[in-house]
């Protein structure tokens, strides 16, 4: 009886463990870098806060951080430091996934919303055929957890 239990009792802790370690969750950091035609960065670093005058979203397959998410860049609706020029708005780049729904994003301790993400045209062009059609098919919008639309 005591070998079972002292068996048991770590198989139990191990199980839970491992249960822990779950695919990175809806509105975890990621990495995701956007330039410019010149090959500026669209994003300036301020401490922690991201800044940019290109009031767009963009997202991004594959990204290690993310698991089998994507990463989705979008503004915040938040107004960044008057000292960073051509500024105005604050950014956050965060892991998302398809979603029918605002509970799909576990809205209130993340603060994403279900919504469109509506792809940009040049963009979607742009893309080699085979990516197109895998990734998107026939859509030019999807609905993924994202910030609440500031317009």
């Amino acid at each position: 009886m005591r070998t079972a239990r002292s068996i048991a009792l770590p198989l139990l802790g191990a199980a839970l463990l491992l249960g822990g370690c779950s695919d990175p969750d809806v509105g975890q950091p990621c990495v995701l870098d956007v330039f410019d035609s010149s090959n500026n960065p669209i994003d300036t670093a301020v401490g922690n806060v991201y800044c940019s005058a290109v009031p767009a979203d963009f997202f991004k397959t594959g990204a290690i951080e993310c698991d089998n998410l994507i990463c989705i860049r979008s503004e915040t609706g938040a107004a960044c430091p008057e000292s960073v020029a051509g500024a105005p708005i604050e950014v956050r780049k965060y892991c998302s996934k398809a979603c029918v729904s605002d509970a799909d994003c576990f809205n209130k301790e993340t603060g994403l919303v279900c919504r469109n993400i509506v792809l940009n045209e040049a963009f979607i062009s742009s893309l080699p055929p085979d990516v197109r059609e895998k990734y998107l098919g026939q859509l030019a919008t999807s609905s993924y957890c994202a910030t609440p639309a500031t317009r």
